[in-house]
C-alpha cells in the first residue's frame, strides 16, 4: 500500500525491478500485488555497504558472474537469515558459512571481521520489509523505532501499528504479530504521540 512509503526506510537498501514486480496484474490496484511479494532471502553487498535485494533467479545469475570474475570484484552475496543471525548474536560474519567471499583486501577483510558492516537501521529495514516480528538486540529495536517514528507535524494518518501489521499480513505472517516485539514497538510509538 502507498502508506508503507511513509516509513523511513534505510537509504542503503535497494531492490531490483525484478524483485519488486513479480506479476503483471489486470487490476490497476497495487493492493492486489501485495500477496505476491518476493521473500527477502538474497542480498548483494556492495563495497559501499549498500545492499541490493535479489530474487532467487538473480542470485543464481550473480553467483555465476561472481565466480567468473572472482579476482575483479569485492561484492558479497549474502543470505538474509545468516546475516541477521550473525548480527543478532554479535558473531563475526563468517564468509565461508553465510556468504560467498569473492575477494577482499586485507583492509576489507578486517572490516568484515572487526566491525559491523551493516548498520542496525539497515538490518531493521530489511527485517521489517521481510515481515519479521522479532528483533533480537536493543540497538535493533531502537533502529526500528527510528524507522517508524513520525513527527507530530508530518504524516497525518500514519499509524505505526497499523502499517507494521499490514506489512506482516502481506508476508502471510499475521499469526506472529500479536505480542511480538514489532507490535510492542508500535505501541510504544503510539504512546509518544
Amino acid at each position: 500500500p502507498a502508506s508503507v512509503a511513509k516509513i523511513k526506510w534505510c537509504k542503503k537498501l535497494y531492490c531490483t525491478n525484478n524483485f519488486a514486480q513479480t506479476i503483471v496484474s489486470q487490476n490497476k490496484s497495487s493492493s492486489s500485488l501485495n500477496r505476491f511479494l518476493r521473500e527477502v532471502n538474497f542480498v548483494l553487498l556492495f563495497p559501499s555497504d549498500d545492499l541490493l535485494l535479489l530474487s532467487e533467479l538473480e542470485a543464481n545469475s550473480f553467483l555465476k558472474l561472481i565466480w567468473d570474475h572472482s579476482s575483479k570484484t569485492s561484492h558479497h552475496l549474502l543470505h538474509s537469515s545468516f546475516l541477521r543471525h550473525s548480527l543478532d548474536y554479535f558473531a563475526e560474519i563468517l564468509l565461508q558459512c553465510s556468504a560467498l567471499r569473492v575477494r577482499a583486501s586485507a583492509r576489507k577483510a578486517r572490516r568484515i571481521r572487526g566491525e559491523t558492516i551493516i548498520s542496525d537501521v539497515t538490518m531493521a529495514s530489511l527485517q521489517l520489509f521481510a515481515g519479521e516480528t522479532s528483533y533480537a538486540t536493543e540497538k535493533r529495536k531502537e533502529a526500528l523505532k527510528s524507522i517508524l517514528r513520525i513527527h507530530r507535524s508530518s504524516e497525518a494518518g500514519f499509524c505505526p501499528c497499523a502499517e507494521t501489521e499490514r506489512l506482516v499480513e502481506m508476508r502471510g505472517l499475521a499469526k506472529l504479530y500479536p505480542y511480538s516485539v514489532l507490535e510492542a514497538v508500535g505501541n510504544e510509538l503510539l504512546c509518544e504521540l
